[in-house]
Parts: C-alpha cells; structure tokens; sequence
C-alpha cells in the first residue's frame, strides 16, 4: 500500500509540474520566450552580398557573417 501511496504522490507531483510549465509557454510578444517555446531559431539571409553571404555552388550558404 505504501508503494501505491507513493506512486500517487509522485504522479500529482508530475502533473502539478506539467500544468504549472503549460501556463507559462503563453508568451504573448516576448520575443525570446516564443524562440524557447517553438525550440527552433528560425534566420533568413540574403544571398548576393559576396563575401558576406553568398551560395555555393552545392546549394549551402557561405560567407563570413
């Protein structure tokens, strides 16, 4: 019984960690909150400014920046 016990206050405790993270991921307009949200860091670049940035040959983003 002590293990069920456990096992029931181990997953509450779970739970009450996964809602409390659930509210705040409602970023709004904080920029680096919603980077940290999606988990990805989303860049665009221009690729005429050799050599700065410019494409290879193969397809891949070159340059210095």
């Amino acid at each position: 019984m002590i293990n069920l016990k456990a096992l029931a206050l181990a997953a509450g405790i779970a739970f009450t960690g996964s809602v409390a993270y659930a509210q705040t991921l409602d970023c709004g307009t904080d920029t680096l909150c919603r980077v940290k949200a999606a988990g990805v860091l989303k860049i665009g670049t221009k690729d005429d400014y050799v050599p700065w940035s410019y494409r290879a040959a193969d397809g891949s983003f070159k340059g210095m920046e």
